[in-house]
């Protein structure tokens, strides 16, 4: 276990204030692709991704999705944790993440536009007053599974806090689309 938060702590400090691959200017992509072949991508980039979407309007050009739990370091295959901090702060708290995505026309062409909202959960503090209250102070686990089994006090005064956006995982979020509706719009030609 000991190793594992070295681990974290140098993927940290190499990987904290990294930046995304490609950036975009506004959190937007533009392309000759038509509305719903960007709907249709932006919905498809979102799934594989991991998001569940919420809601899809295509005639408002609109795309919401479910809050999605960050990826835990053993979920390899996800790709919704980007840079060293996200991954530390999505190991280390309880993260979820939501993404909007707005498709519009605008000089003739159709713009995808990303935003990914960060939410931690924040719950009550609790005094301690011995070593022994640990194990149990927001659970009631077992040796085999850990559970977060809350009061209604403790629920009451949970909250899920907003941490802004994640601006690594909008410009992902946007690179994908872009690949893919760039290979859309050269087979048109």
């Amino acid at each position: 276990m000991r190793y594992l938060w070295v681990f974290m702590a140098v993927l940290c400090a190499t990987g904290c204030h990294s930046k995304a691959g490609k950036q975009f200017p506004d959190n937007k992509i533009c392309t000759s692709a038509s509305q719903q072949e960007a709907m249709d991508t932006s919905v498809k980039v979102l799934e594989r991704i991991g998001f569940s979407i919420e809601k899809a309007d295509a005639p408002n050009g609109y795309i919401s999705t479910r809050a999605l739990p960050a990826a835990q370091f053993f979920e390899f295959w996800r790709g919704d944790t980007r840079g060293g901090y996200n991954w530390v702060e999505s190991n280390t708290q309880s993260i979820e993440r939501t993404a909007e995505l707005t498709i519009t026309e605008e000089d003739g062409q159709v713009c995808v536009k990303c935003a990914v909202t960060i939410l931690r959960l924040s719950l009550p503090e609790k005094e301690v007053s011995s070593s022994k209250q640990m194990p149990g102070l927001y659970s009631r686990s077992g040796v085999g599974m850990q559970r977060l089994a809350m009061n209604e006090g403790q629920r009451a005064g949970s909250e899920w806090v907003d941490m802004g956006p994640d601006k690594e995982l909008e410009a992902y979020i946007l690179k994908k689309i872009d690949k893919k509706l760039g290979k859309i719009t050269r087979k048109k030609k």
